[in-house]
């Protein structure tokens, strides 16, 4: 749901948007998500969510990797797994559709495989 909040922004306006990013109720009914589905019968062949997915899936392994090579904790080496994560990833995929740079930049989060690539650090010198 979040990229396609993402998506409904300009990204030339990236540095006036608050983004406002969703997390999807389980075990329940999510109006968000019903009413996402309704309107975008079309939503799994969205070809932009399923690039996304395949870059999240990078960045995912990417972390996962450096981590458990360094026999580093289980906690970090699935931080990509947290819900902050996952939904602003998906978020900043739909907003960033329009601006290359950006966009290749958020994409090549993954191949930044000398380090953990959601480092705090590495995360603001990547921006």
């Amino acid at each position: 749901m979040s990229y396609f909040e993402g998506k409904n922004y300009n990204s030339k306006d990236f540095d006036k948007i608050k983004p406002e990013l969703i997390i999807a109720k389980t075990g329940v009914v999510d109006e968000q998500w019903d009413k996402l589905r309704l309107d975008n019968p079309g939503v799994w062949n969205d070809e932009g969510l399923l690039e996304a997915g395949r870059q999240y899936a990078k960045l995912y392994y990417a972390q996962n990797d450096v981590i458990t090579a360094r026999k580093g904790s289980a906690e970090y080496a699935e931080k990509a797994l947290n819900y902050a994560i996952i939904s602003s990833w998906a978020y900043v995929s739909g907003l960033l559709k329009d601006n290359k740079t950006r966009f290749e930049r958020h994409y090549g989060l993954a191949d930044k495989t000398a380090t953990d690539p959601l480092t705090a650090n590495a995360l603001f010198h990547y921006q």
